[in-house]
């Protein structure tokens, strides 16, 4: 019995029938339990065949996942057999939808005077973690030498964490990751594996995995990139800082993948001279069905922490402190 539920929502309840296949009376016990929480109720624990008995689960609390339990129903009554009889139970939480927001995707536009700024993305109160994508462009030039990029990466090898970016001239870039599971999760499971991607999706070189800090460089021509990480088989939740180091950048930069509401999704940038920023953030429903982040906050930090500038859904306001220093 499986039951797939979207983060914050109650899925439909099912039905257990309990049948006698034999003559006479035949009384029943069923009990339930699961192997994380207390989420799997039953509409009676016992009775008399024949009966039916509600299956329903309360996901609330229940973060995206995939969470097992049982059912065991038995008899004591006398010469009873095929006692007890054990329902498998399965319940799929999915990254929430929608929210308590109505008002637009946040965006935002500043001058900034040349230096380091940090564009974050933050979720607020009454929204839903999920899937996201923000993009930084400055109208003029960007200062080379390094941007880092920050973001969840879900559970299990789900739907990746990326960075894009585009290059107008061969250059030989740096990239380095250097990730960390999420409080709470299991340190002994925790992988990642990194992947660069060019304009046509080709994996360019091997796809290096890890259970910690990744570094290595790599020549490339000009075209646009995307750097791709992922959560090994059976990796928990975790976060990433990725550094880009490269000469130049004559465009905007992308990054995106799962937002969780305990840490900020971010993009830290320089700029060379006074000039206005471009920043947007939205919620983005995956192909393999995977749901939006909603209620977004856009900040823009100076290198002090300082705020520049700020957008959110529904004019609220939202922080953490898990952002790079520099």
């Amino acid at each position: 019995m499986t039951f797939v539920v979207s983060q914050g929502l109650a899925p439909s309840s099912q039905s257990l029938i309990i049948t006698n296949a034999d003559t006479g009376s035949l009384e029943w016990v069923a009990t339930a339990s699961t192997t994380s929480g207390i989420w799997l109720v039953l509409s009676s624990s016992n009775g008399m065949a024949p009966a039916t008995v509600t299956v329903s689960v309360n996901a609330a609390g229940l973060q995206p996942g995939t969470y097992s339990g049982t059912i065991t129903v038995s008899s004591n009554t006398p010469g009873v057999t095929n006692s007890p009889q054990i329902v498998s139970i399965s319940l799929i939480v999915k990254p929430g939808q929608g929210g308590t927001c109505t008002g637009p995707e946040p965006s935002l536009s500043a001058t900034v005077n040349p230096g380091f700024y940090i564009a974050a993305s933050t979720i607020q109160a009454g929204g839903a973690e999920g899937y996201w994508e923000m993009s930084v462009e400055p109208q003029k030039d960007q200062r080379g030498g390094g941007f880092i990029f920050g973001g969840g990466i879900q559970e299990k090898g789900m739907t990746p964490y990326f960075a894009a970016f585009l290059l107008s001239s061969l250059q030989e870039v740096l990239i380095q990751l250097n990730p960390r599971v999420l409080p709470g999760g299991d340190t002994s499971k925790f992988s990642i594996c990194v992947r660069l991607l060019d304009g046509k999706r080709q994996q360019i070189g091997t796809e290096r995995c890890s259970t910690g800090f990744i570094q290595f460089w790599q020549t490339l021509l000009p075209d646009f990139y995307i750097i791709e990480v992922r959560s090994g088989g059976l990796s928990p939740r975790g976060y990433a800082e990725l550094l880009l180091g490269e000469k130049n950048l004559p465009s905007g930069l992308i990054v995106g993948g799962f937002l969780s509401s305990q840490v900020p999704g971010f993009i830290a940038f320089s700029v060379a001279q006074r000039q206005e920023v471009w920043i947007k953030a939205a919620g983005r429903n995956t192909f393999v069905g995977d749901f939006a982040a909603s209620c977004l906050c856009l900040t823009l930090y100076d290198a002090n922490r300082n705020v520049v500038a700020t957008s959110c859904s529904t004019g609220g306001t939202a922080s953490f402190d898990v952002l790079p220093s520099r």
